[in-house]
């Protein structure tokens, strides 16, 4: 990316130009294919000879960590925004499920319904047990007298 420092340190040019042999062949071939084309490339061109010559082995242990480090990573992030779709759509389902009982209760409760009444309404319309029902109303019209 520093054209500058590259020109002064031959060393990091041919390190960021074996990495991105590396990656230009990725999209051609599997990763230790990939690799091992882009150190023969290398090697052919007196870039980092040999190092790549001498540590051929430990280079492509190294790199094959790294994108599998790499590859986990991007997984676990996909996972994470999954999981956070997943409970986002959770939030907002049992906030309509509550808004909607919220207007259950205060209609039956303008039309005079009794406290029983309410919540034998509220277990069979919306699949509660008694004790969820119970709950939502004491809730509900807790919140109604404050």
């Amino acid at each position: 990316m520093n054209q500058d420092l590259m020109e002064k340190c031959r060393t990091l040019a041919d390190y960021a130009y074996f990495v991105g042999q590396v990656k230009n062949y990725m999209g051609q071939m599997e990763l230790k294919e990939a690799i091992l084309q882009a150190m023969d490339e290398c090697i052919r061109e007196g870039r980092m000879a040999e190092f790549l010559k001498s540590r051929r082995d430990e280079v492509m242990n190294s790199l094959l960590t790294e994108y599998d480090e790499e590859k986990t990573l991007a997984a676990n992030r996909e996972e994470a925004f999954k999981e956070g779709i997943e409970k986002g759509i959770e939030k907002g389902i049992e906030k309509g499920l509550f808004t909607g009982i919220c207007a259950f209760i205060q209609d039956y409760l303008e039309d005079g319904k009794t406290k029983e009444e309410i919540i034998v309404k509220l277990i069979k319309r919306f699949s509660l047990s008694r004790e969820e029902a119970e709950l939502y109303y004491e809730q509900i019209t807790e919140s109604k007298q404050a």
